[in-house]
């Protein structure tokens, strides 16, 4: 017999996000994961495993945002890429956040939060049929390209980032539209 998957794995044990925090992130990387779950935990927000290395953050039962760590070469893409990204490593993103709508324009002009996004458009890697190839956009007024379908992604934030992935997490949850983006 063959031995399982690490995703097969997973499957079965669904590893609880501050297990696996505690055993792979170290130094600021893990305090921002950890003050991350904390935020989500304050504001009612359950985070439950979604995939191998991701888990779902949820808001009234809808997915609104993921945490992932750790993608060392291990995510497959659909059209025969690979996305490698360091051990050490914590990836945010805020699901189904629509860059091109006005309400996300003013609220990110409001809060001084534009030079933090554009840090962090997310670029297609080819790893979904959905979104590859990437699209070019504009976002805040600058223009991108290759952007992903989901537009943001953000890679071992710094305090500055976190805060403003906690703004995004509020206007995600007052979203009318809370929908789920790529299940």
């Amino acid at each position: 017999m063959a031995e399982k998957t690490l995703h097969q794995k997973q499957s079965q044990n669904r590893p609880e996000l501050l297990d696996s925090i505690e055993e792979f992130l170290e130094g600021g990387v893990k305090q921002t994961a950890l003050n991350f779950v904390e935020y989500c935990k304050a504001n009612k927000m359950p985070i439950r495993w979604g995939s191998t290395y991701r888990w779902y953050v949820y808001f009234k039962s809808k997915h609104i945002a993921d945490i992932g760590l750790r993608f060392v070469g291990m995510v497959n893409g659909a059209i025969g890429t690979r996305v490698k990204i360091k051990e050490n490593s914590c990836i945010i993103q805020i699901s189904y956040l629509n860059a091109d709508s006005h309400q996300f324009e003013d609220y990110i002009s409001k809060e001084n939060l534009s030079e933090v996004i554009w840090k962090n458009v997310k670029h297609c890697e080819g790893c979904l049929t959905t979104c590859a190839p990437g699209k070019d956009k504009i976002i805040l007024g600058r223009s991108f390209k290759n952007v992903c379908g989901g537009s943001i992604r953000f890679f071992n934030p710094a305090p500055e980032s976190l805060n403003c992935i906690k703004k995004l997490l509020e206007l995600r949850k007052n979203d009318e539209t809370v929908g789920i983006f790529y299940r």
